[in-house]
């Protein structure tokens, strides 16, 4: 997948500075505003957003909505004060810790809904206007790591150890997210370097939130969702009628192109519709044992649903979409 330039908002104040936001605090935290490389192998689940991305502040229906709502991208912030340093945290959420490793969800430790992960930066008062940075913690699953910049020497290991050097972007620290769930590190020079060939979305501070574009590569196209997740994406369309056809029941279905079901909910609710859906169930499926080849568009109906995760689409390739019954 191509590396997508991004812009993330901090999520309180975007407009104008929230009741009791501190202006300075406020100031401190857009300046240091990371860079951060989020790897992707979901256009949905990897994606940085808020906690109430969908407005109803509940939890526990943010991994099925994830596929319903655009997912601007915005980051948590505080910041704490001492005499001598300013301790700025950094908090990144996702609808869901996933796997796309095949039976890792029956395994304990692995997926859950909500996550939070991320960092945290000390800044040396240096009598200027922002400071300096002299130590990056950050947070994975249930690791701290610890980076020092070496162009500014503070710190040094004792008890704790330092885990390597920071990076950094445009003057911002670089940070790196890993796909699936979510660790924060720091960026290696390797990442930063990376350009267009980093598999994943980057995102950058500008005060302006913005919905990362549909991923199209195939080792990213992993959407695992209820079943009912998926009815709520095409309502129009005959679920029960065509898996009840088909002999599949699935509980969870992997959807390769959420924005592609979308559009075709569309097109059933068009003028079309009529001739197209009286059409469809007299397309002959052949007799038993026959090796004819289907017609195309009974053939792209097919694989709405498909019994293995490579189903083949036989769709535009614009207009791919593939939904398979998934383990959990």
């Amino acid at each position: 997948m191509r590396a997508l330039s991004l812009t993330f908002a901090l999520l309180f104040g975007v407009a104008g500075l929230a009741a009791g936001e501190d202006a300075n605090h406020r100031r401190l935290a857009e300046h240091w505003a990371p860079v951060v490389f989020q790897e992707s192998r979901s256009t949905v689940l990897d994606f940085i957003t808020s906690f109430d991305y969908d407005g109803d502040w509940k939890g526990d229906n943010n991994w099925r909505n994830a596929y319903l709502y655009d997912l601007s991208g915005r980051v948590y912030y505080g910041v704490i004060e001492s005499t001598s340093h300013y301790f700025i945290t950094y908090a990144f959420y996702h609808a869901r810790d996933y796997t796309a490793r095949p039976y890792e969800g029956f395994a304990p430790k692995t997926e859950h809904e909500n996550d939070l992960e991320g960092l945290t930066l000390t800044v040396e008062k240096d009598g200027s206007a922002f400071g300096k940075v002299v130590l990056l913690e950050t947070l994975a699953h249930d690791i701290f790591y610890k980076y020092e910049n070496r162009d500014n020497r503070k710190v040094a290991a004792g008890s704790l150890k330092i885990d390597g050097a920071m990076t950094f972007v445009d003057g911002r620290p670089a940070i790196y997210v890993e796909a699936e769930g979510h660790g924060v590190k720091a960026a290696s020079l390797v990442v930063v370097a990376s350009g267009s060939s980093f598999p994943g979305v980057v995102y950058r501070y500008t005060g302006k939130a913005a919905v990362p574009e549909s991923n199209r590569d195939p080792k990213a196209t992993y959407h695992k969702m209820p079943l009912d997740s998926v009815t709520l994406l095409a309502p129009d369309f005959g679920w029960d009628d065509y898996l009840l056809e088909r002999n599949v029941h699935p509980a969870v279905v992997n959807v390769t192109q959420p924005d592609f079901i979308r559009a075709v909910n569309g097109l059933l609710t068009g003028t079309r519709y009529a001739v197209t859906g009286s059409l469809l169930p007299r397309i002959p499926s052949g007799p038993v044992g026959s090796t004819a080849k289907k017609p195309r568009t009974r053939r792209c109906v097919d694989s709405l649903i498909s019994t293995s995760p490579g189903g083949a689409s036989v769709c535009s390739r614009d207009a791919r979409f593939v939904v398979s019954p998934m383990a959990v």
